[in-house]
């Protein structure tokens, strides 16, 4: 491994680590507000999206109950934002794709995320 990719390795999980430290200090709310991305979704932009997908897991790792499913969900905004970041796209519209996807299959599969008995 390289030393420039060690670096940008080291970031990533530096980075991981100090969202997770972010949405731990929250976690006395009733939703989490996933402050933690501001610190993870640059490394998406900047560093690639596998390394963006290694800081959102790590992010990840603060949700709890209905709202562990970010440990899937994050790590494929990275993804997604990395690789529009990458082909010099905006990453905001690939963020824009990720979450219009989650939101229209929320409402066509609400037991899917654990919430179909609000019907």
């Amino acid at each position: 491994m390289s030393r420039s990719t060690l670096k940008r390795l080291g970031i990533a999980v530096a980075a991981g680590l100090i969202g997770l430290a972010f949405d731990l200090w929250r976690q006395g709310s009733t939703a989490p507000l996933l402050f933690g991305r501001m610190v993870t979704l640059p490394v998406a932009i900047l560093f690639g999206p596998w390394f963006g997908a290694l800081a959102a897991i790590i992010h990840a790792l603060s949700g709890r109950g209905i709202f562990a499913i970010g440990i899937r969900i994050l790590p494929l905004e990275a993804i997604v934002i990395g690789f529009f970041a990458r082909r010099g796209r905006s990453p905001m519209l690939g963020g824009l794709m990720v979450w219009t996807m989650l939101a229209s299959t929320l409402i066509a599969v609400p037991s899917f995320y654990g919430v179909g008995y609000l019907r």
